[in-house]
């Protein structure tokens, strides 16, 4: 007779170099995710700040008149009647815009 042996004796043995293969592999599937997900989370924080820079600087594209009759009378300029440039520049200006806006104009000071 033959001997026939049955699949039950059959033993496979995997071989070392397909677990390490697997385990390449799945470290570059890691390696590939967390390069992904680096670039996502940059390209999401570069957003953010284009976003805040674009949102801060539309009031810069803004622009605000004010149209007054003022009527610069030569007492409140120059009160010595000199004409010298010294006596103009220190002329109170402030007093004329408020007296010629009706008070509607106040003095403001900035910090800046």
């Amino acid at each position: 007779m033959t001997d026939i042996t049955s699949s039950s004796d059959i033993v496979v043995t995997a071989d070392p170099r397909d677990a390490l293969i697997k385990k390449r592999y799945r470290a570059e599937r890691r390696f590939k995710f967390y390069g992904i997900a680096a670039i996502v989370v940059t390209a999401i924080f570069l957003s953010v700040v284009l976003i805040d820079i674009l949102l801060k600087g539309i009031p810069a594209f803004s622009e605000h008149r004010i149209d007054l009759k003022v009527i610069a009378d030569q007492a409140a300029l120059d009160p010595q009647k000199t004409g010298d440039r010294t006596a103009l520049l220190a002329g109170n200006y402030d007093k004329i815009i408020r007296d010629g806006s009706g008070g509607t104009v106040s003095r403001r000071n900035d910090a800046c």
